[in-house]
């Protein structure tokens, strides 16, 4: 089965990859043919279709900003929620892991779509805006930011927010439970020996959270030059105007491929960002090796 649905493929994507395989180039019809590495090539240059605005040397660097900030962002403030909730005092622990539940049992699908509209100019967060602006003028205008179609920059930043909604809730349920399961004599003999807040965290919950972190870090390094498909199609949806800010290499990808039908060089693209992602793991493994054996992967 693993053969059937996983290996097969892949060499099916390999073989495309060094053919002319496209709409003008698919059997019966027409036969297609090898042709070395052409589709390599052509990845890196201009893009001649309204649908591949950019270079995909650009918007790869913008895939691999994306993905560092992305990981970092979720991972740092995850950590920090998750230890705000599972803080000695805090009262309504069970309901606050609930509602982070809540927000993954929502479908990816269903959340991106939803935050969609509530972006769009007519959208909830410029009416709450509205309101609240009217609050101490109650002649403001109307609130009208374009936050999708404007500022480029504006465009990035609030897919990297919306990002945080969709990874954050992993995260702190992911560190909630190995905190849950921190004996807490530990934390008991770090105040014995005058420990305050910052150097418990520091001295019993980092050095119990360190395993987890490591391997989370590891399986994210593994999809540096990737991003969520989901969220850069569903949230800008299939707006022109944004390709150029928005885009990354999955899209690229699907792009070339649904609207251009040009298989050989969509394969080639994907195969590019598979052997990119699986040289950066393994040698983001080998470090920890060197580090913490016990850390590694393999």
């Amino acid at each position: 089965m693993i053969g059937i649905f996983q290996i097969l493929p892949l060499i099916f994507m390999i073989l495309i990859a060094f053919t002319n395989y496209d709409l003008q180039h698919m059997p019966p019809g027409t036969l297609f043919h090898w042709v070395g590495f052409q589709n390599f090539a052509s990845v890196f240059d201009i893009a001649n279709s309204a649908t591949r605005a950019t270079t995909f040397v650009e918007l790869a660097k913008w895939t691999l900003v994306w993905a560092v900030c992305a990981t970092f962002t979720n991972y740092i403030l995850g950590m920090i929620i998750a230890l705000m909730i599972n803080k000695k005092g805090i009262k309504f622990k069970a309901l606050w892991r609930t509602l982070f539940v809540i927000a993954i049992a929502v479908p990816q699908f269903v959340s991106l779509l939803l935050m969609n509209q509530m972006l769009q100019t007519d959208g909830a967060f410029n009416v709450l805006l509205t309101d609240i602006s009217r609050w101490f003028n109650p002649d403001a205008a109307m609130v009208e930011i374009q936050w999708l179609n404007t500022d480029p920059n504006i465009a990035k930043i609030v897919v990297i927010i919306v990002n945080l909604w969709v990874g954050i809730p992993y995260t702190i349920l992911s560190m909630s439970g190995i905190l849950m399961n921190i004996p807490e004599d530990l934390y008991e003999s770090a105040r014995i020996d005058g420990a305050g807040k910052w150097k418990q965290i520091v001295r019993v919950t980092l050095p119990q959270l360190k395993s987890t972190i490591i391997l989370m870090t590891l399986l994210s390094v593994g999809r540096i030059f990737a991003s969520d498909f989901g969220l850069f199609y569903q949230v800008p949806m299939d707006s022109g105007a944004l390709y150029n800010v928005t885009q990354t290499v999955d899209t690229y990808v699907y792009r070339a491929l649904i609207k251009n039908g040009d298989v050989g060089m969509s394969a080639a693209a994907s195969l590019i960002q598979s052997i990119v992602g699986f040289v950066t793991v393994v040698t983001a493994n080998w470090l920890v090796k060197k580090a913490d054996s016990d850390s590694a992967l393999f």
